[in-house]
């Protein structure tokens, strides 16, 4: 592969050297990356030409349809060659509205680098002792009544074409609502200034000064709040329609041939749907390009490659991961200082969609609580050539006034540590966007109940509440500057160092409050222990009473089973005894009313029966009462013996005649 050049990054410079690299990744095509540039040349064509009909156009499109790329490598070379043409001197001046110190001091420390001015300081105390040539430009921008005029005549005094562009200039909506208001209004008075067409003659490489502004087209209607601004807009802007099928083929192949390389037809079809399919589809394409182009071998591109860094879909959010692993290792500490980092890069629009935040790194320091040496190590390694993913890109400083923000939108959409929206089980946010709103409703939901508590310091947060936010808050206390992001000028009322303070009285009181009611339920439950151990000796004491009772019970029924069973069998002994009497009473009885030793059967049968009737009554009488039917001992006694009526007794042998 032929190596032209090194590509140093974002460098502006008036060579156009191909890159070691074809393709740029997330951040826009540079001027020197002109030749590498493909796909958009019709829409070129039809921007320069607008320009040479007025000195203002406002190129407008969707997010990541390539504004900046097309103004940076499409426009701004052909205006240089225009000049050339013309023996005039291109001078080209980007400015976002967001770079440090606002548009008016950005713009001002451009215009000094191109066109220098002498300062007298003690004249400048007195602007009204200057005229436009003495002045220097932060003055001059400052109290100018007509700005076109005076930076196009010093611009042609100096044999120059000068080309101003306000890149991204979305962001003068979010400059204006932080209270620079009359400086956004000087830059727009500007502009108006440039809305009607430019002067008969006056050539784009011949005219002292232009102007292109890029912008997203969802913020367009925003112009209208400025008198006249939305009127200029009409008259001069390009809408920039999505890339051409064909263009899109162009932009895939073409600038690998150029740099020595290819890309085969089959990892294009792999990369042709993400342009429909995903809504920053161009700069994903083109940083899926850029890690297959430096896995590749010789700078052929083919599937393999392709799905060797995760493929369009995934290859940004693994590119973020592995840089993130770069940047912390195995510090949990530097781990939590780029999370908190990247909360801060980002943000979530009036329409739910993830957008970028920039910040500068004196803010990112307040509001992510972290050292200087912490944060600036995190950010070389994302803002890195081989990454590519933050700005301020190398060699740009990175001093505490710097504007840092992501490269692109599609980082945050497409990593899944920023965009994941599903909930852990504590219904935390996963994403890092999210985590970051979330946040913020909880810290201004504290900030209305802190006003209540201020008026009323009985008005406290619940015990489970407190618990839940205590540690929140604690980790919150890390990071006071966080807090101005979402008490922007006293949200609902209080400023937010008010906010803290009251806030900081609200946590304070609740957490006071908690402690009041874990002794009140300590106490509760103490007793509830005492109550349960005496509860518990009442019930073991009945139970062993009880229990004492039903042995008692017990025993005594078995005593008078026993005692039941012994009468039982005494008196079934004592039936017996009797019974054998009256057998052998009857047998001679019988025996002696025959007179002799036969005893009648009838007569025996009868006896009997009058005898054991006789035996019934008595056992009859044994059971009313037992302690008379205890048997009389002794051979002469009989039951019977004048105790039935009706019987004679059977005369003995003794008997006297």
């Amino acid at each position: 592969m032929s190596v032209l050049a090194i590509d140093a990054p974002q460098a502006e410079t008036r060579d156009t050297i191909a890159p070691v690299c074809p393709y740029p990744g997330l951040r826009p095509f540079s001027e020197r990356e002109s030749r590498v540039f493909f796909g958009r040349e019709g829409e070129v064509a039809a921007i320069t030409g607008l320009l040479e009909e007025r000195q203002l156009v406002v190129v407008h499109g969707a997010s990541g349809c390539g504004k900046s790329s097309v103004v940076r490598a499409g426009v701004i070379p052909v205006f240089r060659l225009d000049a050339m043409a013309n023996s005039m001197d291109a001078r080209i001046i980007i400015v976002r509205p967001g770079d440090p110190g606002g548009p008016l001091q950005a713009l001002a420390r451009k215009l000094e680098l191109e066109f220098p001015r002498e300062r007298d300081e003690e004249a400048a105390a007195d602007a009204a002792d200057l005229g436009d040539d003495d002045m220097p430009w932060p003055t001059l921008l400052a109290v100018s009544p007509d700005w076109a005029e005076d930076i196009g005549a010093i611009a042609a005094a100096a044999d120059a074409t000068l080309c101003i562009v306000f890149d991204q200039f979305e962001e003068i909506f979010a400059v204006n609502r932080t209270g620079s208001a009359a400086e956004v209004r000087r830059v727009i008075d500007f502009l108006i200034s440039l809305g009607e067409p430019a002067p008969e003659g006056t050539a784009l490489g011949k005219r002292s000064l232009s102007v292109i502004v890029t912008m997203r087209s969802d913020y367009l209607g925003h112009c209208a709040i400025w008198d006249g601004f939305a009127e200029a807009v009409n008259r001069c802007q390009y809408l920039l329609p999505r890339i051409s099928t064909v263009g899109l083929i162009r932009a895939i192949h073409e600038p690998a041939r150029r740099a020595g390389g290819s890309v085969t037809d089959g990892a294009a079809d792999l990369l042709m749907p993400v342009i429909s399919r995903e809504i920053d589809g161009l700069p994903i394409l083109q940083h899926a390009l850029m890690r297959a182009w430096h896995a590749s071998e010789d700078g052929r591109v083919n599937g393999a490659a392709l799905a060797g860094v995760g493929g369009a879909e995934h290859a940004l959010s693994r590119h973020a991961d592995e840089t993130l692993a770069v940047a912390v290792g195995d510090d949990p500490s530097r781990a939590e200082a780029a999370d908190w980092i990247f909360r801060s890069l980002s943000d979530l629009d009036s329409d739910g969609r993830i957008i970028r935040r920039s910040v500068s790194l004196r803010q990112l320091m307040a509001e992510t609580g972290a050292e200087r040496e912490t944060v600036c190590a995190i950010l070389d390694a994302f803002r890195a050539r081989a990454a590519s993913l933050v700005m301020p890109f190398p060699p740009d400083p990175l001093d505490e006034d710097a504007i840092v923000s992501v490269s692109h939108e599609a980082l945050l959409r497409q990593w899944e540590r920023v965009a994941d929206s599903q909930f852990d089980r504590k219904l935390r946010a996963r994403g890092l966007v999210y985590r970051e709103f979330q946040d913020g409703m909880i810290w201004r939901s504290l900030a209305i109940q802190a006003q209540s508590h201020a008026q009323d310091d009985t008005i406290v947060l619940g015990a489970a509440a407190t618990e839940q936010r205590l540690p929140w808050y604690r980790d919150l206390q890390k990071r006071p500057g966080w807090i101005a992001r979402h008490s922007p000028q006293g949200v609902l009322g209080a400023g937010s160092t008010g906010d803290w303070a009251s806030v900081a009285d609200l946590m304070a009181a609740s957490d006071r409050n908690l402690q009041r009611e874990k002794d009140l339920v300590a106490r509760l439950r103490r007793n509830q222990r005492l109550v349960s151990i005496f509860a518990v000796s009442i019930v073991a004491l009945t139970l062993l009473v009880a229990m004492l009772l039903i042995l008692r019970a017990v025993d005594e029924k078995s005593r008078a089973e026993q005692e039941n069973s012994e009468a039982a069998a005494a008196l079934s002994k004592l039936y017996k005894i009797q019974l054998d009497s009256a057998e052998a009473m009857a047998r001679r009885y019988c025996a002696g009313a025959s007179g002799g030793d036969t005893v009648e059967l009838a007569c025996y049968e009868r006896q009997k029966r009058a005898y054991l009737q006789e035996l019934a009554r008595n056992a009859r009488a044994a059971n009313v009462l037992p302690q008379q039917a205890a048997p009389p001992t002794g051979t002469a006694f009989s039951p019977f013996i004048g105790g039935v009526p009706g019987l004679a007794r059977a005369p003995q042998s003794g008997d006297k005649k």
